[in-house]
């Protein structure tokens, strides 16, 4: 089984995946420019016969030729790209039959585009303009920005603790949130307030609920998104009723091809972590008879039914001895007595070094609440395990890298992406799987239990 290394904005990735499933090309844009070559390369000034491409790509249809230009003696050239919803997609010049440089492009409807670069190093001069690459610029800042800090926070830098982290997280999210406003309409600013609502989870779900509706704009993206982040907060205010009536609601409201796969994904899933086996099971089935021939849903179909009849809420935590860093084992034999979050993670991947500073202030307040942490690394060395723990400083039970097979535990706990986390309760039983999920919702849920029992 391939393991993915899911990032903080997977899912934002996953629904642009989609992005060629409506071959019907509703929307369409002007892109025109100008490709010169160096003249130490071709003193000719002839800079004809360069074309230009853009490529759209799914892993259901493949690629997909949105337009092709190809410039005059000048240089010049000018097409119309014709796609299906504004997202960023590829560009591609070639000359003579060989591929010269790529580029990522954002197309929006009625939003002219211009690039203008230079032959050979046209990666390093390009230049884009339009509305919506303005619009990116600002977000990507912001971007940079945020991830500065954390990786300050990460080596220890800045001194964050447990009471600041709310302060910092709503700060961010409202910076990200300001890309929205200052340039209403973009992808950037669709990106921009996803990533604000997302960051907002299990930290501030009232506002986080909030920001979702403001953001399910007409002609806006990442709709299943926004959704299933709102999904999930509804569940941790309210309970899973109120979670599955928004998910199921937006069901029957007119959505991109993309959008309605994702959500319909999204609603089996909620309702297998929240062990309702037999809805479920009847939508799963539906689900499968509704994409019969497409083989990466069939693959995700296959993962939800392995989930069901292994890994389902309620059931045991299935078999595992191995060897702990500092000695000793764990098996699954000795979950019993506290509340145990299993996670299986890359401890290369910067989101999880970031949750790791997080988890660590929670483990501190409920270490001594019957809270109990496990951390098996996945494709790890031992050098990068133990050097990863020592830095950290990281005190709960930490798995030995290099003494199991990573491919058995992959199949064994279903991991499609890391890092996966099971919530386990004092008797050995799964509560809820999470794959990729913020930190913070685990965090909140950890202390709703906790607090419920005591």
């Amino acid at each position: 089984m391939k393991i993915k290394y899911i990032s903080i904005s997977i899912i934002c990735i996953f629904v642009l995946g989609f992005q060629s499933l409506n071959a019907q090309h509703t929307s369409s844009t002007t892109v025109s420019g100008t490709i010169t070559v160096d003249e130490a390369i071709d003193s000719s000034g002839d800079y004809s016969g360069i074309i230009v491409t853009i490529l759209g790509y799914s892993e259901f249809t493949g690629i997909d030729t949105l337009m092709t230009a190809i410039t005059d003696v000048s240089g010049n050239f000018s097409g119309t790209a014709r796609f299906d919803v504004k997202s960023e997609f590829t560009g591609v010049v070639s000359r003579h039959g060989i591929n010269l440089a790529s580029f990522g492009i954002i197309l929006a409807e009625n939003d002219p585009v211009t690039i203008v670069g230079q032959l050979p190093d046209i990666n390093l001069n390009l230049e884009i303009e339009s509305a919506e690459q303005e619009a990116m610029s600002t977000y990507e800042r912001v971007e940079r920005s945020y991830n500065r800090v954390v990786d300050f926070i990460n080596s220890g830098r800045i001194e964050v603790t447990q009471d600041t982290i709310p302060t910092l997280i709503n700060t961010w999210s409202d910076l990200f949130w300001s890309v929205q406003t200052l340039h209403p309409q973009t992808l950037a600013g669709d990106l921009g307030s996803l990533r604000s609502i997302e960051i907002l989870g299990g930290y501030d779900d009232e506002k986080l609920v909030k920001r979702m509706y403001e953001a399910l704009t007409d002609g806006s993206v990442y709709k299943a998104a926004k959704v299933r982040l709102g999904a999930d907060a509804l569940f941790r205010l309210y309970g899973v009723e109120p979670a599955m009536a928004l998910v199921d609601s937006m069901l029957t409201t007119n959505l991109m091809p993309e959008d309605l796969i994702t959500l319909q994904m999204d609603a089996i899933e909620i309702r297998i972590e929240h062990g309702k086996e037999q809805e479920a099971k009847e939508l799963l089935l539906e689900f499968r008879q509704q994409h019969v021939g497409n083989p990466m849903l069939a693959d995700w179909v296959e993962s939800m039914v392995y989930d069901i009849e292994n890994l389902f809420p309620g059931m045991p935590v299935p078999d595992f001895s191995l060897q702990l860093l500092k000695g000793g084992r764990i098996q699954n034999t000795d979950l019993t007595g506290k509340l145990f979050l299993i996670e299986f993670a890359n401890f290369a991947s910067p989101d999880f070094q970031t949750e790791t500073t997080l988890l660590s202030f929670f483990y501190e307040q409920y270490k001594d609440r019957g809270f109990e942490i496990i951390t098996i690394p996945i494709h790890d060395s031992r050098v990068t395990v133990s050097a990863f723990a020592e830095d950290r400083g990281i005190i709960w039970p930490v798995v030995a890298a290099g003494q199991y097979n990573s491919a058995d535990l992959a199949t064994t706990f279903n991991l499609s992406v890391l890092p996966t986390r099971f919530l386990v309760d004092s008797e050995g039983r799964i509560i809820r799987k999470y794959s990729g999920t913020n930190i913070g919702i685990i965090q909140n849920d950890i202390s709703i239990l906790l607090n419920e029992e005591s």
